[in-house]
C-alpha cells in the first residue's frame, strides 16, 4: 500500500486554503493567494536565475550569452557584461558577486583590477 506525498502544488494549494479560511474578506483572501504564489515560485527559482533578474536578463542563460569572460582569479570566472538599457557590469560566476556596476566599459574593467 503506497502513502500518497504531497507535491508541492499541494502543499501550496493547502497553504493558500489556510489563508483564504483566515482571511476574511475576498480582497484581502486574494492578497493571501498572490503572496502564496510568490513565496512557491521564489522557492522554485534558481540562485542563478535570480541573480540574472536582479541584473535585468530573464535568465541565467541570457545574462551569460550576453557576457564576455575577461579574467580568471582564484578559482572564479570574472565576467563583462552590458546591462540593459544602461551601463556594465564586472561579475564571477562562482559565487555571483558583482565587482561593480559602471557607466563605461572601461570603467568596469578598472574596477577589476
Amino acid at each position: 500500500m503506497s502513502v500518497h506525498q504531497p507535491t508541492q502544488h499541494d502543499q501550496t494549494r493547502q497553504e493558500a486554503q489556510r489563508l483564504l479560511e483566515t482571511a476574511g474578506s475576498d480582497e484581502r483572501a486574494g492578497e493571501a493567494l498572490e503572496s502564496a504564489a510568490h513565496a512557491a515560485e521564489d522557492k522554485q527559482e534558481a540562485p542563478t536565475d535570480r541573480f540574472a533578474r536582479q541584473l535585468g536578463f530573464a535568465s541565467y542563460l541570457d545574462l551569460f550569452e550576453a557576457s564576455t569572460p575577461i579574467a580568471s582569479r582564484k578559482g572564479k570566472a570574472w565576467c563583462l557584461t552590458r546591462l540593459p538599457g544602461n551601463g556594465w557590469v564586472v561579475w564571477n560566476d562562482h559565487d555571483l558577486n558583482i565587482a561593480g556596476r559602471c557607466a563605461t566599459r572601461e570603467e568596469a574593467l578598472q574596477n577589476l583590477r
